[in-house]
């Protein structure tokens, strides 16, 4: 069942008033809520995307649509996130990220970047053997670092965890580190 708008709304009052610390500034943590629940894929045309966005983010906040071409900005929209969500759940790492992980996923999964990959995997650790996990699917990590796209007006993103160019957060934790990992 497609998830409704109130729901994504929900959501969001939760995560805006989550306790644990966040990664992302105030100011940004819509942006990377929206981000994430659209998997942190674009929408094409980019800037109608990016105007629709801040509709849906208002819509979220609890701002009804002013007009039938705000209403129909903010369905377009939606109708992305649904598509996005399905079968998926929205995270919150212990560091505070957001991410959105396939449906199996458990709160004492894992998540990281495989070497050459362009998105996070989500993994399993099997009891039997340290260093043997089971491949759950991948999703996204959102960083917190913040791009301007100045060809549309001064756009914010925010790039997945894996993405070259940006979303390399766990750079600067100090306490992660390589690992070498067998899948099942």
């Amino acid at each position: 069942m497609p998830v409704s708008i109130d729901e994504i709304s929900s959501l969001w009052r939760v995560v805006r008033s989550f306790p644990t610390e966040s990664p992302y500034q105030t100011s940004h943590k819509a942006i990377a809520f929206t981000q994430t629940i659209c998997l942190s894929k674009i929408i094409s045309p980019w800037s109608y995307a990016q105007k629709c966005r801040e509709l849906y983010i208002r819509r979220l906040d609890g701002q009804e649509p002013q007009s039938e071409h705000e209403y129909k900005g903010i369905q377009f929209f939606h109708e992305w996130v649904q598509s996005c969500v399905h079968n998926r759940r929205f995270i919150l790492t212990q560091r505070g990220y957001y991410g959105l992980a396939p449906r199996p996923v458990t709160k004492d999964d894992i998540s990281g970047v495989i070497f050459g990959g362009k998105s996070c995997v989500f993994l399993r650790a099997e009891p039997a053997k340290s260093d043997l996990y089971k491949y759950l699917g991948d999703g996204v990590l959102i960083s917190k670092n913040v791009y301007r796209v100045v060809e549309d007006g001064g756009s914010e993103i925010m790039f997945p965890f894996g993405m070259s160019g940006g979303g390399q957060d766990w750079v600067e934790w100090g306490d992660v580190s390589d690992q070498n990992l067998y899948l099942c």
